[in-house]
């Protein structure tokens, strides 16, 4: 992975598999959702998805979202879906 000399953003060489993730520093919408969602979900991004990992295994709601649209992204935040299976207690 080299850095782009004029703007220090993480860019992919040809045949390089890893997801690109956005640093906050060059992100502020990323920097805002994890301060106001911070207390429940873990935020972070790719080049092309938004994902969120819940603070909380127990939560009643699904553990990770996904998305590539940042409004559905939204949508998830504040409406989690049901998760698609209870949790394993050991």
């Amino acid at each position: 992975m080299r850095v782009h000399q004029s703007r220090g953003v993480p860019v992919p060489r040809p045949g390089d598999r890893r997801p690109v993730v956005t640093n906050t520093n060059n992100d502020p919408l990323l920097r805002l959702l994890r301060e106001h969602y911070g207390h429940r979900w873990t935020i972070r991004r790719t080049e092309n998805l938004w994902v969120a990992t819940a603070n909380d295994p127990e939560a009643d709601h699904a553990p990770t979202i996904i998305q590539s649209d940042v409004n559905e992204f939204l949508y998830d935040l504040e409406n989690p879906p049901a998760r698609a299976a209870k949790t394993c207690n050991g």
